[in-house]
């Protein structure tokens, strides 16, 4: 399928996938890339809090994201974005057949809903509609920069002699349809812009264990309240601020460090001194854990580098026990709080993975693919494929 057009060349559309499902996230950029030229996953997230932040960060066109979401749920999330991002379309995708998901979605007026495993029928119905409201509201857009060039000769005040402030002065013989359209596209993003790259710099210092000081922490609000100043506003910048932190934490195998409850720190605040005084207090707190769990943390290194040595085939309780010189029962106590998954998940979610990496790329048979992962049963094999994926293992070799 083609972006569709005239074939001229499109500027590409950016889209964020969320879903905190791996194969999912694939199966979904996949069909994108297959089906559409002018499309761009510029991000992925794995939950809620990740996808607010990345839409802060990178602006997309669209977001097309699981409505189940760990934490913050994709509903909840969408909320958050259509906030801090007007203009983006969002797709809802859930895994069940479930109208009041679809009504939901359809009352916050979102762009679309679909079902997993999202099909070739979906990106020819849902997707292909969204894309081309898209594509149409580019083209409205064009057609309030000759306004916008106007306004930046100053074209209207030389013609009327009026002040900026006026509108009709500033865009003589400007039709009440026109207006909306400049209004709408007129760009507003200098405060996120500031706020993005305080965040930013202020994260990146604490995941290094610096010690970021009370004047980080007055001049993030700051950049918040510039943006939005209304409590509730600083309130949600806050919680997605602490929820991002915990993210890269948990990415970085370093959960301990943030394992306090975030929600009081939130729910405490009644002005935005508070805000700054919780956002000061965690980032203390963070400072301060840092240097206590840098002994877990070389235990963690032992233990994912036992796991990334032993093969799919040969991966058990047992033998990773076994090279770690510790007991089966310890590993599968702890094995948690290093790979934020139970040791049966992780190996399940790691053999699927490379299964389906073995029969996209090197078209094993299924037989062949079940062994190499460590599967002796073909048929038990299949079954744990087909629950995680919603394919057989014939049916993803086909679609890849």
């Amino acid at each position: 399928m083609s972006s569709g057009g005239t074939g001229q060349p499109h500027e590409m559309i950016r889209a964020v996938i969320v879903d905190d499902e791996d194969l999912s996230r694939y199966a979904i950029r996949k069909l994108l890339s297959d089906a559409f030229v002018d499309i761009s996953v510029v991000g992925e997230a794995v939950n809620g809090q990740e996808a607010v932040q990345l839409v802060r960060e990178l602006r997309p066109d669209l977001v097309i994201m699981d409505v189940r979401l760990p934490g913050l749920d994709g509903l909840e999330a969408s909320l958050r974005i259509s906030k801090i991002h007007q203009r983006v379309r969002i797709i809802i995708v859930s895994a069940y057949d479930d109208f009041s998901y679809a009504q939901k979605a359809l009352n916050l007026g979102l762009a679309g809903y679909m079902l997993k495993p999202v099909t070739q029928e979906d990106v020819s119905g849902t997707l292909s509609r969204v894309l081309d409201e898209i594509r149409s509201a580019r083209r409205l857009a064009e057609q309030t920069r000759p306004i916008d060039s106007l306004l930046s000769q100053g074209v209207g005040t030389m013609l009327t002699g009026r002040s900026e402030g006026n509108d009709a002065g500033r865009y003589p013989g400007e039709s009440g349809r026109t207006k909306q359209l400049r209004r709408r596209h007129e760009p507003k993003e200098l405060p996120i812009e500031a706020s993005r790259v305080l965040e930013r710099s202020v994260r990146e210092a604490v995941l290094r264990g610096e010690a970021t000081g009370h004047a980080a922490s007055r001049a993030l609000v700051d950049a918040w309240a510039a943006e939005d100043e209304a409590l509730q506003a600083l309130k949600e910048r806050l919680s997605d601020f602490f929820y991002s932190i915990r993210s890269r934490l948990r990415d970085r195998g370093m959960l301990e460090m943030n394992a306090d409850p975030l929600l009081p720190l939130v729910q405490e605040v009644k002005d935005r001194d508070g805000v700054e005084r919780s956002l000061r207090t965690f980032l203390q707190d963070l400072h301060q854990a840092h240097s206590r769990v840098s002994g877990d943390l070389d235990q963690s290194r032992r233990f994912h580098a036992a796991v990334d040595a032993l093969p799919l085939a040969e991966l058990s309780l047992e033998r990773l026990a076994a090279d770690l010189g510790l007991s089966p029962e310890h590993v599968s106590r702890t094995f948690k709080d290093y790979f934020s998954e139970n040791f049966v998940e992780y190996a399940t979610r790691k053999r699927i993975d490379a299964a389906c990496r073995l029969l996209r790329e090197e078209h094993l048979g299924v037989d062949e693919v079940a062994s190499r992962v460590g599967y002796a049963d073909t048929h038990y094999f299949t079954r744990v494929f087909r629950k995680r994926t919603g394919f057989t293992p014939g049916e993803w070799q086909r679609l890849s």
